[in-house]
């Protein structure tokens, strides 16, 4: 897999995340105009993906970093799972 924010610090890659997590919940404004005055701003633009790639990218990033810290012994565990191999579990209600 390829890190895309290679080179970029722990503490970039969470303010990164949590602009585009803002985004994601508060929206965008493209275009307003008040009293006659016309604000216009452009969409949300990535390199060939959208919120939720860039989201996973990041995380992934956040992951590769987590894992070196864990090697090198700064850390016990790794804070961040990795958004490729992690998936939602599901239980299924049994009736007896």
């Amino acid at each position: 897999m390829l890190n895309r924010y290679e080179g970029w610090s722990e503490a970039e890659l969470l303010i990164l995340r949590k602009s585009v997590q803002g985004q994601s919940v508060s929206g965008q404004v493209i275009r307003s105009s008040i009293a006659g005055v016309s604000v216009e701003k452009a969409p949300f633009a990535t390199s060939g993906g959208n919120r939720a790639n860039v989201l996973k990218w990041v995380q992934y990033a956040l992951w590769l970093i987590g894992e070196a810290n864990v090697a090198s012994g700064d850390r016990d565990t790794n804070p961040y799972a990795n958004p490729w191999t992690s998936t939602v579990k599901r239980t299924r209600a049994n009736y007896v």
